[in-house]
């Protein structure tokens, strides 16, 4: 993690259930609302202005399923499409704790050419679309 504030402790050990054990969905939305308090707090707490998360595109999708602001029709495909293998997509969360309301995803735009599968549209913004998506990223 040169040059970057990294905490890679969620994933020094075995952290994923065998494939025999299924995650129900009560342990979901638990790991989920977990999943973004951490964001909220490392954010608050001034350790970070935009988190970096690295996570598996079907728990992605599960967070849109669960969080994303619903007046915001861009972020319906996030809920309901899987983001491609490698794909990069940012999000604005905003937390509403005066009105206790829970976290709104908001604003996801993909980056670095990734695409949502199945629609096969890529990163319109990306100005360099023969290159590698890593190739990509280390110039951004």
């Amino acid at each position: 993690c040169s040059g970057l504030a990294c905490d890679a402790r969620d994933a020094a050990g075995e952290w994923w259930l065998p494939s025999e054990r299924r995650e129900g969905k009560r342990a979901v939305d638990r790991r989920a609302a977990e999943f973004l308090r951490e964001v909220q707090y490392e954010t608050l707490e001034g350790h970070c202005q935009a988190p970096l998360v690295v996570s598996h595109s079907h728990f992605i999708r599960g967070l849109f399923k669960r969080y994303r602001d619903a007046a915001d029709v861009t972020t319906k495909p996030f809920s309901v499409k899987k983001l491609a293998n490698c794909g990069v997509v940012a999000v604005d969360v905003v937390f509403d704790d005066a009105a206790g309301g829970a976290p709104s995803m908001r604003n996801p735009r993909l980056l670095f050419g990734s695409a949502l599968e199945g629609d096969g549209e890529s990163d319109e913004s990306s100005e360099d679309e023969s290159g590698s998506r890593l190739e990509r990223a280390k110039n951004f």
